[in-house]
């Protein structure tokens, strides 16, 4: 879920900028490139915490430098086969969708254990269980297993299932 991962990278420091508070400035170059992003590789970067290694610098054209960083980030990444708490955002017919910290994870109906039923009343839509009288509601926590996790269009998709024991609504 949470890794703290070794990052390089090349940034592009102007000559304005070439002066003894270099470090902090390629700690800011850091976190408007990185922080709250999505990198394939490694997950969404919640936090650059420390720089490791800066190079010299290289002129590279009109006075610019390039310098290779080295620094350490905390990511996060949900992983198959997990299981996590979400708080409930949607309720609908075909799947309760969560908020997995920067991510929305889905739990099909289908997923579900056969005594979930979808309900709608005067303030709230809902999944009961019949069995147990036990209700998944809008802001409540879900506890689930991942069952699949995809990147698409710069984010995590991510499925899940309640219908095992010690899952569902907390």
């Amino acid at each position: 879920m949470f890794f703290l991962v070794p990052i390089e990278t090349k940034i592009i420091i102007e000559p304005c900028n070439l002066n003894s508070r270099i470090d902090s400035y390629v700690y800011e170059k850091l976190i408007k490139k990185f922080e709250f992003k999505l990198l394939k590789k490694y997950g969404y970067i919640i936090k650059i915490k420390e720089i490791e290694k800066i190079t010299y610098p290289q002129v590279v054209n009109e006075g610019s430098c390039m310098i290779h960083v080295k620094f350490k980030a905390l990511v996060f990444r949900p992983i198959k086969g997990e299981v996590v708490d979400g708080v409930v955002s949607i309720i609908n017919k075909i799947a309760v969708y969560s908020k997995l910290g920067p991510v929305d994870a889905g739990v099909s109906r289908r997923c579900m254990p056969s005594t979930m039923k979808f309900s709608f009343d005067s303030f709230e839509k809902h999944f009961v269980d019949k069995e147990s009288s036990v209700m998944i509601i809008k802001g409540e926590l879900l506890r689930f297993r991942i069952i699949s996790v995809r990147i698409a269009e710069n984010k995590f998709e991510v499925m899940g299932v309640i219908n095992s024991n010690f899952l569902g609504p907390l």
